[in-house]
């Protein structure tokens, strides 16, 4: 059994005759075109291996940082912690180690959104950024880390949860694991 994501990836495969870079036939955005330089230069950046690398890296970076929060600190405002509402001075310091370090990953992983949907197209072709689950993921924990950063979702603390998803790319890259994986789900979904 083939999952729809694996038959998507093979579809691009193919269409770029191996080369592992689908062929875009649509506009990106509604007005860059396959040709437009900028989006040739996010083709590149997005199907290059090395850039792979870096987010995975980066993902399981954002994984040590999850696992070394202080759930209590957590809780608190920043003003509440600088006034001395964690339990000592090493949780207060962690709390802040950790969101200077949620802040720069948020950051990478807004960045890494933005250049897959420039490169792929938001939703409009069979390999655009949104047509792959394993996106919708990563498209809601950034937008749901901003929300909360804005104070319009100060109280989304269940939707923050979906952060510690993210670790399930990881899992993706190792092969025959993402068969695993979406088949879990497809036997939970029901």
């Amino acid at each position: 059994m083939i999952s729809d994501v694996d038959r998507r990836r093979r579809e691009r495969e193919t269409a770029a005759h191996g080369s592992g870079i689908p062929t875009f036939k649509v506009n990106s955005l509604l007005c860059l075109s396959p040709e437009n330089p900028l989006r040739k230069v996010m083709i590149k950046i997005v199907f290059n291996s090395w850039f792979d690398k870096f987010i995975l890296l980066t993902i399981m970076a954002n994984c040590v940082f999850l696992a070394i929060n202080d759930p209590l600190c957590s809780k608190l405002t920043k003003s509440q912690v600088l006034a001395g509402g964690c339990n000592s001075d090493i949780s207060k310091n962690i709390y802040l180690i950790t969101e200077t370090a949620d802040m720069i990953f948020l950051i990478i992983f807004t960045v890494e959104s933005s250049l897959k949907i420039i490169a792929m197209g938001i939703c409009r072709e069979k390999t655009s950024y949104l047509r792959d689950p394993w996106n919708w993921l990563d498209f809601v924990v950034v937008v749901v880390a901003w929300l909360e950063r804005s104070g319009v979702g100060e109280n989304m603390s269940a939707l923050r949860t979906f952060r510690v998803l993210r670790p399930l790319r990881t899992l993706t890259t190792i092969p025959g694991m993402k068969l695993i994986i979406v088949s879990m789900m497809q036997a939970g979904a029901q």
